[in-house]
């Protein structure tokens, strides 16, 4: 998905950006059942910066350095329990 353009220094620009969006509804309609339920999760992760130009576009991409070192943090958190449980399982089976 593409933004809205904005000059800089007199060059153009057009950020883009990859959008993900997850909704789940619920209603239930009578006279005393009356339900409503509602979950929107939208999430939006820029991807390039466009630069315009009378010659063309030339496309700047933008790298999610954040989103890789958290994905990475909360990768090792699940995984170094579970790493640590094995060690002792196998720890006390060999004391045995």
């Amino acid at each position: 998905m593409r933004g809205t353009p904005f000059k800089a220094k007199g060059r153009v620009f057009v950020p883009e950006a990859r959008v993900t969006t997850l909704v789940a509804r619920e209603a239930t309609l009578g006279t005393h059942a009356t339900r409503v339920a509602g979950i929107r999760l939208t999430h939006i992760r820029p991807t390039a910066l466009i630069e315009q130009s009378p010659y063309g576009e030339r496309r700047h991409r933008v790298e999610d350095t954040l989103g890789r070192a958290l994905f990475g943090l909360a990768a090792t958190a699940a995984a170094v329990p579970l790493i640590l449980n094995a060690l002792a399982n196998r720890l006390g089976a060999q004391r045995k």
